[in-house]
């Protein structure tokens, strides 16, 4: 169920992402992130509000309320990559870092995460999962810079992803999330001190956009960690990862398919090896588990 559940929240992700992205369109990457933050914090105020979630009184280590500070920095590194690398190199590169953050994770226990020793029986299946990620690449190009860059970008998704799920244990699924965008809201206005990009693009920010894109990406975002949340205590970090990853893509390619009517070869090619990649370790993982 829960591999399904992450699987659901990849697909929330890509929706998520093309919100953004027109939001950003319109009135610029710096002025966009405090209102995706704003949006998310209404809907995770409405959400507690309604749902009656109550406080925990557990004492909260400061570490753990950063998470959405890393998410501020999760989208200044990637579309610094984007132009740098090209969409398809940073996306890959993201990829291979969320994969070997993930693997340091499970294997260390990292922040009170449960172990998942490393299998070597695993390497064929981490093998298919890294040529994917080559192979959804249109081209290599860049320095060291924007590499190093790409790569931390997916290790910061696994990092904000740990430290969410390890605070909302403490303090509750949404009173978690409110954090999380309360931290985010305060990097993006530090973001916004030190850039100090034009306001005037809010100014007729209602009169160009739809509503649904100024709070879309904001209202999914909690339902995203609210859900990966939840999922992340019940599964491995790798497959959690990879699991968002391969709803993500399986979303962008019907979506390539409904609006353009065809899609690159080496993007199916790339995911299918994901996918096949991610299919071989769970059958071994379960093989594994019947023969303890």
């Amino acid at each position: 169920m829960y591999k399904a559940a992450a699987s659901l929240v990849g697909v929330l992700i890509a929706f998520m992402v093309i919100s953004n992205g027109i939001l950003s369109g319109h009135i610029g990457n710096l002025l966009s992130l405090p209102v995706i933050h704003i949006a998310g914090l209404l809907m995770v105020t409405f959400i507690l509000l309604i749902s009656g979630e109550k406080k925990t009184g557990n004492k909260v280590p400061f570490h753990l309320n950063t998470g959405g500070l890393f998410g501020v920095l999760l989208v200044l590194f990637n579309n610094y990559c984007f132009d740098q690398l090209g969409a398809s190199l940073t996306l890959s590169l993201g990829i291979i870092g969320q994969t070997i953050a993930s693997m340091m994770a499970d294997s260390t226990g990292f922040l009170g995460m449960k172990k998942y020793p490393f299998n070597r029986r695993k390497l064929a299946g981490l093998v298919l999962l890294l040529a994917g990620a080559v192979v959804m690449t249109d081209s290599w190009k860049g320095d060291a810079v924007p590499v190093i860059m790409a790569l931390s970008a997916g290790a910061f998704v696994i990092l904000s992803m740990i430290i969410n799920s390890r605070l909302s244990l403490l303090v509750g699924t949404f009173r978690g999330v409110r954090r999380n965008y309360l931290a985010g809201l305060a990097g993006s206005l530090a973001v916004l001190l030190v850039f100090r990009p034009s306001p005037e693009p809010l100014f007729g920010m209602f009169l160009q956009i739809h509503p649904l894109f100024i709070f879309g990406g904001g209202f999914l975002g909690v339902l995203i960690v609210a859900g990966s949340n939840r999922i992340l205590p019940k599964i491995p970090v790798i497959y959690a990862s990879l699991l968002l990853f391969a709803g993500q893509a399986v979303t962008g390619i019907v979506s390539d398919l409904v609006t353009s009517g065809s899609l690159p070869v080496n993007r199916l090619a790339g995911v299918l090896l994901v996918l096949a990649g991610l299919f071989i370790n769970m059958i071994l993982e379960k093989r594994n588990a019947t023969s303890v």
